[in-house]
């Protein structure tokens, strides 16, 4: 089991979080290898938005300053 995956099976992190970090990996893994990607705007903002979020509570969960 990868460690991401047991974070939210133990309530380290929620699902929603575990949804967001999946959908983040996999678009960057596609822009890494096809040849074109594209968002909207909007979509490039909430994501933006929401990755900060996230990376603010993986920072506390290990206990380091975003």
């Amino acid at each position: 089991m990868n460690s991401e995956l047991r974070d939210v099976l133990t309530g380290k992190f929620s699902r929603e979080d575990g949804v967001l970090y999946s959908r983040l990996q996999t678009m960057r893994e596609k822009a890494d290898y096809q040849n074109t990607f594209s968002l909207t705007a909007e979509q490039g903002a909430t994501l933006i938005a929401d990755a900060h979020a996230l990376h603010t509570r993986i920072c506390q969960a290990i206990s380091i300053k975003a």
